[in-house]
């Protein structure tokens, strides 16, 4: 009906003198450049939004020195900003190389002291050690009584184990030296981290164990060679 011949009904067939071919308009590459075009408007709308709250927010403050453009003294632009240890050295010692070597302990102490701090750390030592092997007994004797429940995850933290080494030391000694808390997180740490890495690295065996054992209890004709396979 379009150009009057006969084989067709529109101009959009392809034997019709007026159709116009629109394969090139649908390409991948004209696709594609739609597709770029939306991408870079919406990023700049939301750069433009940004720059708009930026405007609209307050006009940051420190804390420290008072000063616009920063809220803390950590940022570079503050003048009450410390130095890092590797600054501070360099400001002293100028371009330099750090070397690391091991001396041991009676060599750097004096004389009349040696005896002394010696002493002290083997004692600050063997007070530690007790109170750390009468918690992991608590612990132990908790999980034990509590064997047909979960295991609480406050064991794996540290801050338990530091509640129940106070609790300990208060106990046996009636007061908990300055001295003893620094040493005592560390040991504290580590007690939390070994608890928890026994129950990764043993899951899986305590698992296949668990698994043999309720597979003999069904199958109870099955060889042990063919269980193990």
């Amino acid at each position: 009906k379009d150009c009057g011949e006969k084989g067709h009904h529109t101009k959009r067939h392809r034997l019709c003198k007026r159709y116009i071919s629109t394969s090139q308009q649908v390409g991948t590459g004209v696709k594609r450049k739609i597709f770029t075009e939306k991408r870079d408007s919406t990023r700049l709308n939301k750069q433009a939004r940004r720059l708009a709250d930026k405007k609209e927010a307050p006009i940051a403050k420190c804390s420290s020195c008072g000063t616009e453009g920063h809220n803390t003294s950590r940022p570079p632009l503050c003048p009450h900003r410390k130095s890092t240890k590797i600054q501070q050295a360099d400001d002293l010692l100028g371009k330099h190389i750090s070397v690391t070597r091991k001396i041991k302990l009676e060599t750097i102490l004096r004389p009349e002291y040696r005896g002394q701090l010696t002493n002290r750390i083997i004692n600050m030592s063997s007070k530690l050690r007790d109170v750390m092997v009468r918690s992991q007994i608590f612990v132990s004797y908790y999980i034990l009584c509590q064997n047909d429940q979960p295991v609480s995850n406050k064991i794996y933290t540290q801050n338990s184990w530091y509640s129940m080494a106070q609790l300990l030391f208060i106990k046996y000694d009636g007061h908990m030296d300055p001295g003893y808390s620094q040493c005592l997180s560390a040991a504290c740490v580590e007690m939390a981290t070994a608890y928890t890495n026994m129950v990764v690295e043993c899951f899986e065996s305590r698992v296949k164990n668990y698994l043999f054992y309720s597979v003999k209890i069904l199958f109870e004709e099955v060889k042990y060679f063919y269980m193990q396979i």
